[in-house]
């Protein structure tokens, strides 16, 4: 058993010098062997060999935690590369060598570990228009040993371009090269992208002209633009991210506080009009419009504020509510009734209504605030002679687009003229109503039209012929009698002109007669007018006399036509019978014997009156134009007197009186006498 002891230790003892070979010299090991006893050499040999085995285990279990926390925090930095999008890099100039990290592939738009970096690929991978400026920037950090820092495009294989930032620190070595570079490269295409969004959002921010700012949930200026500056005369940095116990001068007020508060609470749309003083612009009203807001991501709540110089308007408006006082009165002064209102919603408080318009239907003054033309109507009603045609009428009027105007006759014998007038205000539809009592100017036209009538019967019922011409010698009424004769009908006629129915050869002396006829002058003349077809002859003693028109007050010319063609034919008879009696005459004359011949008789309307003696001056007042027209005619023969017609009783006997006629003849059942 010990020899197998021994030979177990033989053998243990060969197998630690076969180890101790490894680590000792050889030589100190065949020493130890042969000059210690075997089994105090094997305890020892044990012994070195168990704790050289655990400092062995020891240093192995620490490499592997140290290797296994360096690949942690390399796949940590990769992570965090792949995050930030960011990638790293190792550089020695001197020999070319550069490494990339994974970051930095994808940086370039490769796959890691794809291809060998070296400066080709990386000079391969930055924009063209970039590399000059990349390689003097480089160049510059090379040569001077410092911090490299630039931003510029790299573009990928696939032709996507994209912003980076790099970063590197330069070693020199001992004799003052460029010995090394660490650095860094970024992506900041999307910080790039955001800064361009922002900056155009503030651009087209400042290109409003209204003031707008933005305040956080605890009411911090977050942004303001341009027009907000320039109208508070606060600038942007005085006031953005300041506490929000800054006052604002002109503007902050405990009214806009609260209304910002109750913004924020509620989540509604707050509107405040308020004047305010502003340091730079003087007093000035603004209507600043609140619209509260929550961010979706990141849950931050505020407000925005615009704000709108409303001072015009506001100016305008105290102008306008004045105007409408001053037109109110005016058109109550008009004695019209009159209101305005939209033109389809018959619920909606009138626009406009003045005194008259509820004195006019009996309407208390106090319901004037809020009166709707539904309203107006429940007060008309009582008044209207038939209820249902009048709301017909009016649906009809609203539903037209034209102004209409009719008469109204109410119950109570009133007459009204309504009036109803579309128009279009800011893109409203509107309809302004007026309503004149008419009730005297009605029945007094009833009256004048029913003289007229008259009048019209009885110069229908006059025997000869009638017409009146205009100063414009165009006819304004012509009777049946002359429409006849001159070959037509009144409605033919009138309106026609002088030169359409009178011969070129007689026009120009007959519109000198009716000139001096519209000049107050009396004109007597006689017209004859052949036989046409079977219509005999006709002759006519023809007055134009001076008038007025009722209707528009200018004057015109009455023409009177008396049928004297019976008179012309006796004159005709007689002159043939004494022409006969002449010729017997002068027949039997010449058979007989020619006595002394006799001195003739002058007549005596003819001869010519003693010297020194007037005509006799015959004054005749008389009302009806055919009788005036027959002594003129008469009078006409008798040229020894001179006749004066007036057609007023009044004004003759007063002409009587203040210069005695001769002789006086006048119609004692004239309404005078």
């Amino acid at each position: 058993m010990v020899a197998g002891a021994l030979g177990s230790a033989l053998l243990a003892s060969l197998a630690g010098l076969a180890s101790l070979r490894a680590t000792l010299p050889l030589g100190a090991v065949l020493l130890a062997w042969c000059l210690a006893p075997i089994p105090l050499v094997l305890a020892a040999w044990v012994a070195r060999q168990m704790a050289l085995a655990a400092a062995q285990a020891r240093l192995l279990a620490n490499r592997t935690a140290q290797l296994a926390a360096a690949q942690a925090q390399v796949q940590q930095l990769q992570l965090a590369e792949q995050v930030v999008a960011l990638g790293s890099f190792d550089w020695y100039p001197l020999t070319g060598a550069l490494s990339w990290s994974e970051g930095h592939y994808r940086l370039w738009g490769r796959q890691p570990g794809t291809l060998v970096p070296d400066y080709t690929v990386f000079r391969q991978g930055v924009h063209p228009d970039d590399l000059p400026a990349l390689e003097a920037e480089l160049q510059r950090a090379l040569s001077e040993g410092g911090h490299y820092d630039f931003c510029h495009r790299v573009c990928w294989p696939d032709g996507t371009v994209r912003h980076v930032h790099a970063r590197g620190d330069v070693t020199l070595d001992g004799l003052g090269r460029a010995a090394r570079m660490l650095g860094t490269v970024q992506d900041i295409t999307a910080e790039l992208e955001a800064q361009a969004h922002l900056q155009l959002h503030q651009f087209v921010l400042n290109t409003i002209t209204d003031p707008i700012s933005v305040l956080d949930a605890d009411g911090v200026y977050r942004l303001v633009n341009s027009a907000w500056t320039g109208a508070t005369g606060v600038p942007a940095a005085a006031i953005v991210n300041q506490p929000a116990i800054t006052p604002i001068p002109g503007i902050s007020s405990p009214e806009r506080r609260a209304m910002q508060a109750r913004c924020m609470a509620t989540g509604e749309v707050q509107v405040l009009l308020a004047e305010l003083d502003l340091p730079a612009h003087g007093r000035r009203w603004w209507e600043t419009t609140m619209y509260p807001f929550t961010e979706p991501r990141s849950g931050r709540s505020g407000l925005v504020k615009i704000s709108r110089d409303v001072t015009a308007r506001q100016t305008a408006g105290k102008a306008l509510a004045a105007s409408v006082d001053n037109l109110r009165l005016t058109l109550n002064a008009t004695g019209d009734a009159i209101f305005a209102s939209g033109a389809h919603d018959p619920s909606e408080p009138l626009l406009f209504v003045n005194d008259r318009m509820l004195q006019m239907w009996n309407i208390p003054p106090e319901r004037a605030a809020g009166l709707t033309p539904a309203d107006v109507m429940a007060h008309a009603r009582p008044y209207f002679v038939n209820p249902d045609r009048e709301f017909a009428r009016v649906a009809e009027v609203i539903a037209s687009r034209g102004v209409q105007e009719d008469r109204l006759t109410l119950n109570d014998g009133r007459v009204l003229l309504r009036r109803c007038i579309p128009a279009v205000e800011a893109g409203r539809q509107v309809r302004v109503w007026g309503f004149r009592d008419i009730t005297v100017e009605a029945r007094a036209l009833a009256g004048l039209r029913a003289v007229e009538a008259q009048q019209r019967a009885l110069l229908a019922a006059f025997p000869g012929y009638i017409a009146c011409l205009d100063a414009s010698l165009h006819y304004t009424y012509v009777n049946a009698r002359l429409a006849a004769l001159l070959g037509g009908t009144p409605e033919s006629l009138v309106g026609r002109s002088l030169s359409e129915l009178v011969s070129a050869e007689r026009l120009p002396q007959l519109s000198r007669q009716v000139a001096r006829a519209l000049d107050g002058e009396v004109i007597h003349f006689e017209r004859h007018h052949p036989a046409q077809g079977d219509r005999p002859e006709v002759h006519v003693l023809v007055t134009l006399a001076r008038a007025l028109d009722r209707q528009s007050g200018e004057a015109a010319c009455f023409a009177f036509g008396t049928d004297i063609t019976p008179q012309k034919q006796t004159e005709a008879a007689l002159l043939t019978a004494r022409d006969e009696a002449q010729a017997a005459i002068r027949a039997m004359s010449a058979a007989r014997p020619e006595p002394a011949a006799p001195v003739p008789a002058e007549p005596l309307a003819t001869g010519p009156m003693p010297a020194g003696h007037r005509p006799g001056r015959v004054l005749y007042i008389e009302d009806n134009p055919a009788n005036t027209l027959l002594m003129t005619v008469l009078f006409e023969r008798l040229p020894a007197l001179r006749l004066q017609c007036e057609s007023q009783a009044q004004v003759g006997l007063e002409r009587a009186l203040a210069d005695p006629p001769d002789l006086v003849l006048l119609d004692i059942q004239m309404p005078v006498l």
